[in-house]
């Protein structure tokens, strides 16, 4: 995948390799949407995936982080 080319709706922003853990990343931004996508290319049999979502708390309460736990 090349820089600044488009794969289904998603634009590649930025590559790198990272050693660790054996991975090139992708970052990539839906044309559409804005949607966010990090996708770590390896040789890696186990894949997992997971999808997070903004929700800032509406007070300093801490009530959001004790329900975290």
């Amino acid at each position: 995948m090349e820089t600044g080319k488009m794969y289904s709706g998603f634009r590649i922003c930025k590559q790198e390799y990272i050693k660790e853990v054996n991975s090139t990343a992708y970052l990539m931004e839906h044309e559409t949407s804005g949607a966010r996508l990090l996708y770590l290319a390896n040789d890696d049999d186990n894949k997992v995936f997971t999808i997070g979502f903004r929700t800032p708390p509406s007070d300093d309460t801490g009530v959001a982080h004790i329900l975290e736990h």
